[in-house]
């Protein structure tokens, strides 16, 4: 099966294009979140791949490091972190990252639809997605 340029792939390139902010995708499972995101990124992370959640389970220095950000680049990587609303603690993890290397990369973060950047008090993200 061939990967079709779908409406979210140009979607997200223009917000990463346009924006500072990091990229929210949620969404119901099964509706090709991860597809469209993996196919605008440079680098990937999966909170379901226990190596990788143990990277990111590390903080934002880890991180940084596993997408690259020590190398120069022509221009910022995008990087996908996927599933991480089932961390406990994935928007305090969001706003570190974010504040310290969120003018060195574009970020995106998928997840269902308990990616609930609204519903719940605590650290906010407002400005940062």
């Amino acid at each position: 099966m061939s990967n079709r340029p779908r409406f979210y792939d140009a979607l997200l390139r223009d917000h990463l294009a346009r924006h500072r902010q990091m990229a929210l995708v949620s969404g119901p499972r099964q509706v090709g979140k991860t597809t469209a995101c993996r196919a605008v990124a440079d680098a990937y992370l999966n909170w379901d791949n226990m190596d990788e959640r143990r990277l990111l389970l590390k903080g934002p220095a880890a991180i940084a490091n596993a997408v690259g950000l020590d190398r120069r680049r022509a221009r910022p990587p995008v990087a996908v972190i996927d599933e991480l609303h089932k961390h406990s603690k994935w928007k305090g993890l969001l706003k570190g990252l974010f504040d310290t290397y969120g003018d060195r990369a574009k970020w995106i973060v998928t997840g269902s639809s308990r990616l609930d950047v609204f519903r719940r008090g605590g650290d906010s993200l407002m400005g940062r997605y």
